[in-house]
């Protein structure tokens, strides 16, 4: 197998190199726009390439499965959570969930944390239902509702569910004639306001309370009395 980077504007061959095989999915590849960098997952490791160059910055074997989303820590750090490729294939057998702090100077795992749930994507648009933002010395991973971890060491502090997959909110769990299908922003996204986070915690179908949490700690201030017929 070869990869090649072309320049999209003038269809300049910037470099080619057969050192990457076995990368069978364009999700294998993933631009970090900070570092004007490609992530290439391969068995083997995952690699931090120049785009314009095709240099190798770093390469660790710490970090398994494709990126699925990353955040730029304002130390310069990266914040990088895993996810399976479209096309498995017989790469990635055993994958478990990873969320990792890099430093990007050399790629040394910082921390190595595991999450919980599945990185899914939008059916017809491919776009990952994931998100990750670093704020006060915390890593907030949005996906299905919150999961928190300490920035400094990778300690999962506090999470919160306010999200539910498709088959669970859409009365029929495939509409005629399709053969895949997808409900996306059908439940109210958490609301961020004065060092609090307001959200719909669904504990299961039925049962939908709303919680006031102190973003620091984690502590629920309150919940509400429970939303009838939502």
């Amino acid at each position: 197998d070869k990869m090649a980077c072309i320049d999209a504007k003038t269809g300049a061959l910037l470099w080619i190199s057969s050192k990457y095989q076995n990368v069978e999915d364009a999700d294998n590849i993933f631009y970090i726009k900070e570092l004007d960098a490609f992530a290439v997952a391969t068995k083997a490791n995952l690699t931090m390439i120049k785009a314009r160059t095709g240099e190798e910055l770093w390469a660790t074997t710490k970090f398994k499965g494709v990126v699925g989303d990353y955040a730029y820590a304002d130390d310069g750090s990266l914040i990088l959570i895993n996810m399976k490729p479209s096309l498995i294939g017989s790469l990635f057998t055993g994958l478990k969930n990873q969320i990792v702090r890099i430093n990007v100077k050399n790629g040394d795992v910082m921390w190595d944390q595991t999450y919980r749930g599945v990185v899914e994507k939008k059916i017809l648009t491919r776009e990952r239902l994931v998100r990750i933002t670093v704020e006060e010395g915390k890593v907030f991973l949005y996906m299905n509702g919150i999961q928190t971890f300490d920035l400094a060491d990778g300690k999962p502090l506090w999470a919160a569910v306010y999200d539910m997959t498709p088959s669970d909110v859409v009365k029929n769990k495939k509409p005629m004639g399709a053969t895949r299908f997808g409900a996306y922003g059908v439940v109210a996204k958490p609301v961020v306001l004065d060092g609090y986070i307001y959200v719909l915690d669904m504990e299961n179908k039925r049962n939908q309370f709303l919680k006031k949490i102190e973003i620091k700690t984690g502590k629920v201030i309150w919940r509400s009395a429970e939303i009838k017929d939502a």
